[in-house]
């Protein structure tokens, strides 16, 4: 008992470490590289903090237990939409970059609504899993080349431009090490958090599965959470905002992608994720959506109606066992 407190304690505070880490290396990142910190937290952040829900889905896929894959994808997506916006918005007004409401937004909302279709036969093919990756790998590319030309032309005229050409290699080279350990902090924290927490659980007659659907489901997501909270504390929204909506994207199209390719036959989607999960995403995707438009940004009452969703979804899965 002892043992599985002292875990959980640590594991948050790794994480906290983590996100600090994370936020403040990414920052500088951007800066030194003229990319805004809106693609950096749509990518580097989003995909760094990821790590936990792809080691899981793949290694659940590789040992036979293929349903697993798409419940953490769809459930860690729940987790980043409902309670970690839900939070960041309670905690401070989240403001919207006019780029999120143009392309991201909806491009997240479009890929949930594909997975949804894909899905609904009850297998994801190979084909299937090309495609998404394919998509990934342009969004990505067309980002980093929309913020890198806006950048350009942005600090052509300006004294900026005098200021980014005097950063040294080594200074950027030091912040991306920065990042990784960063990330890796995040990755092992949530690992412990969740191997502490689970132990606690079951100790308390909390049954296996639901341990599954909750705390492994939102443990994985722990460092997407840490590091939207921090970003939201240092004022950085862009990155808070750009870590939920690219984690969610990669989560679908890479994870996904790379499970699907680790099975012989695909990945076999269950009828309870089907009719259930899935919509619960899709549904929580549309919500957001609004919510993120209305007025450009995510307030307090805003915040607490999402986490309300998370919390009422939570509850049903402890009744549906």
């Amino acid at each position: 008992m002892l043992t599985s407190i002292f875990f959980s304690i640590l594991g948050l505070v790794l994480l906290v470490v983590g996100g600090e880490t994370v936020v403040r290396s990414s920052s500088k990142l951007a800066s030194s590289f003229g990319v805004s910190q809106l693609v950096i937290g749509l990518t580097v952040v989003a995909f760094g903090t990821s790590a936990p829900e792809l080691g899981v889905s793949l290694m659940a896929t590789l040992n036979g237990n293929v349903d697993i894959a798409i419940t953490n994808v769809v459930g860690s997506n729940i987790f980043n939409l409902a309670f970690i916006l839900g939070v960041c918005g309670l905690l401070a007004p989240l403001l919207v970059n006019l780029q999120f409401l143009k392309l991201d937004i909806p491009i997240s909302l479009f890929i949930t609504a594909i997975l949804f279709f894909i899905c609904h036969d009850g297998v994801v093919g190979k084909l299937e899993a090309t495609s998404l990756i394919v998509i990934l790998i342009s969004y990505t590319f067309w980002l980093v080349w929309a913020s890198k030309k806006e950048s350009l032309e942005f600090i052509a005229d300006t004294p900026l431009k005098k200021v980014n050409s005097g950063i040294k290699q080594d200074s950027r080279a030091f912040n991306f090490l920065f990042f990784i350990f960063g990330i890796g902090v995040l990755v092992f924290g949530s690992k412990i958090l969740v191997q502490g927490a689970s132990d606690l659980a079951l100790r308390a007659g909390i049954s296996e599965a639901i341990v599954g659907l909750t705390l492994v489901a939102a443990g994985t997501s722990f460092p997407e959470l840490v590091s939207s909270i921090m970003a939201t504390i240092r004022g950085n929204t862009d990155i808070a905002i750009g870590n939920v909506i690219g984690s969610n994207i990669f989560n679908i199209l890479f994870i996904l992608g790379t499970s699907t390719f680790a099975s012989e036959n695909g990945l076999k989607v269950s009828e309870s994720v089907i009719n259930y999960d899935i919509p619960i995403l899709l549904g929580i995707s549309i919500l957001s959506f609004p919510l993120l438009v209305s007025g450009r940004k995510i307030v307090r009452w805003e915040g607490l109606l999402l986490l309300l969703c998370y919390i009422s979804y939570t509850f049903h899965l402890f009744f549906r066992g």
